[in-house]
């Protein structure tokens, strides 16, 4: 279920008191979230807020994948949509003419570190979020220096991390926002879907 993957993290920039913040209910809005879903609560968290979209049938998609566009404009949201450093014409990537609704996103996560492309050159927008890519834009968003490191070894397969996801991995499990399934895996190659992703996403920004 969504519940192996986030818990609560204080501090960052969305003020889930702050009535400019909010937008009216979604769920009216939604063709796919059942009244039962255990992800209703969270779906409607995301898309009030505007942190992501329903699409033009009015369907969330909940068990779809997060892609990386999705996850780098949800962030970018909740912090405010701030003006970016950098202009499209100074990323590295050379798709980014297949990436014009989130040109100011990347442009912003980019100039922060956020998030990196592949070593083709691309950005890959449209490619699935993996568990342990979440981490990392996740420990970077927050500009994490180590936390409070969780141990990769309580997990079977703890050793499959990949070595540029580590200290992330390490301090995301420290931290609780990644946890390992009832047989004892953390699965960091396994992907993020939606609803798993508005729950990430409503327990990271609410103090």
């Amino acid at each position: 279920t969504g519940e192996d993957y986030a818990s609560n993290t204080p501090g960052y920039a969305l003020d889930p008191d702050d009535p400019a913040s909010f937008r009216p209910t979604a769920l009216h809005m939604l063709q796919d979230v059942e009244d039962g879903a255990w992800y209703r609560d969270t779906v409607d968290y995301a898309v009030s807020r505007g942190l992501m979209a329903c699409d033009r049938e009015g369907r969330f998609r909940p068990a779809a994948s997060a892609t990386r566009t999705e996850i780098v404009s949800a962030l970018y949201r909740a912090n405010g949509s701030p003006a970016p450093d950098l202009s499209p014409g100074e990323l590295p990537f050379t798709d980014t003419g297949d990436l014009p609704d989130c040109l100011d996103a990347l442009c912003w996560a980019y100039g922060q570190g956020l998030s990196s492309g592949r070593s083709d050159g691309r950005f890959d927008g449209s490619a699935a979020v993996t568990r342990q890519e979440l981490a990392v834009m996740l420990y970077r968003c927050v500009k994490a220096s180590g936390g409070n490191g969780g141990s990769l070894t309580a997990f079977s397969d703890g050793n499959s991390v990949a070595g540029w996801a580590r200290e992330a991995v390490s301090w995301a499990v420290g931290e609780g926002l990644l946890k390992g399934g009832a047989d004892g895996r953390l699965d960091p190659d396994d992907g993020v879907t939606r609803a798993e992703t508005a729950q990430i996403l409503m327990r990271f920004l609410e103090e």
